[in-house]
């Protein structure tokens, strides 16, 4: 069931939408419009009038992202004044208490250790495939990936407490793009598997689960969280953007606030590019970015002089970076920089930069002598091709 002219079609993406919408979407007469709806039903496809709002009756009104649209602006506006006005009411409510923040402060006992678990490009909603097809990541594989990274943590805890180690805080460390968002770039569309409501929902539920199972293991956890670069949000008639990462963080906050858990200090910041924390009763001094913006190896001479300035300017211990989904450690004057992997794998950004790296993530343990000790990536298993039928 086709059939559609380009300009039908063009009028049929851009539902659900009102009348008036569509024309200012299209640059035509709210006239037009109405001509082309009684030809697009005509034509077999059923749409509803909900006051005023039409809508393809195959179609969920916040899932415009599965009919991409020639224009990145035509596809997301709607999407982008439905996150602004939740930004908004999140804004309000965390207004009305107080940051959470463990009775004490963070644990803290010489001669024990904390824990360093970064989170960074979990890109959850992203659907990417393989030559053959193959799904090799979804909404279940990022979820998992997550899980093993917890599981793999705890495992290690257990065999370092059996060895004498006692543990006082577990730093969460969320490095943003932690959704994917939708009409990104051209054809995004194409390449997410879920709403942005429903990869946020995802997202705050299974990052909670973090750090509630955290909460259960240690004595105290710091969650510290940083935006990305995936998704600005700009509504209609504001200057004001923001990214997908502070309407997830800012329901984690909300969560952290109200529940049950009074171990749990929360830091999230909008305000700048980078956020600094302490570890180990403020022994060691930490420094987290996105990471974009910033060249992949710190070894050339315009990354050594931009991370000189940082390293002078925040006196950091050791530092935390994304963006390019590699797990690695690079120095800067003999000071830590870590990256964190993706639980993605490679796709086309990747190629673009030259750049090739399985899925992981990392942690790491906290001395009093050192910033950084034992750190462990996690690799995953890589989905294998199905080719007639069966695996190879």
């Amino acid at each position: 069931m086709n059939g559609l002219s380009i300009r039908q079609q063009e009028v049929l993406n851009c539902l659900p939408a009102t009348v008036s919408e569509v024309a200012e979407d299209l640059d035509i007469t709210e006239s037009t419009v109405r001509d082309h709806l009684s030809s697009i039903e005509e034509r077999g496809y059923e749409i509803v009038n909900r006051d005023g709002l039409y809508i393809p009756v195959d179609a969920h009104p916040t899932n415009i992202n599965m009919v991409p649209t020639g224009s990145k602006g035509e596809a997301t506006r709607r999407v982008n004044d439905h996150l602004f006005d939740l930004k908004t009411r999140i804004n309000t409510i965390l207004a009305e208490t107080e940051p959470a923040v463990p009775d004490g402060g963070l644990a803290y006992r010489p001669g024990s250790y904390d824990m360093v678990v970064h989170f960074t490009d979990l890109h959850i909603g992203q659907l990417n495939h393989d030559e053959f097809g193959v799904e090799t990541f979804n909404l279940d594989i990022a979820v998992s990936r997550v899980r093993e990274t917890l599981s793999e943590l705890f495992a290690f805890k257990e065999k370092m407490e059996v060895a004498g180690y006692r543990f006082d805080t577990i730093h969460i460390l969320l490095g943003g793009d932690t959704v994917d968002g939708e009409g990104i770039y051209e054809n995004h569309a194409y390449e997410v598997c879920a709403t942005a409501d429903q990869q946020i929902d995802t997202a705050v539920e299974l990052l909670y689960e973090v750090i509630l199972s955290c909460s259960s293991a240690f004595p105290s956890v710091q969650v510290v969280c940083q935006p990305g670069n995936h998704g600005e949000i700009r509504a209609k008639n504001t200057s004001e953007a923001f990214n997908a990462d502070t309407i997830v963080f800012g329901f984690l906050d909300r969560l952290v606030r109200v529940c049950p858990m009074d171990n749990v200090k929360f830091i999230r910041n909008e305000s700048t590019e980078f956020t600094n924390f302490l570890m180990r009763g403020g022994k060691w001094r930490g420094h987290l970015r996105h990471g974009d913006g910033q060249l992949p190896h710190i070894g050339t001479t315009s990354s050594k002089s931009k991370w000189g300035l940082w390293l002078n300017r925040h006196k950091f211990d050791v530092a935390y970076r994304g963006h390019y989904h590699e797990v690695k450690l690079e120095p800067i004057n003999g000071v830590p920089v870590i990256m964190g992997g993706s639980i993605t794998p490679s796709g086309d950004y990747e190629d673009s930069i030259g750049v090739y790296s399985e899925p992981s993530s990392m942690f790491h343990i906290v001395s009093d002598r050192q910033p950084v000790e034992m750190l462990t990536p996690v690799h995953f298993a890589m989905v294998e091709p199905q080719l007639g039928g069966s695996r190879e």
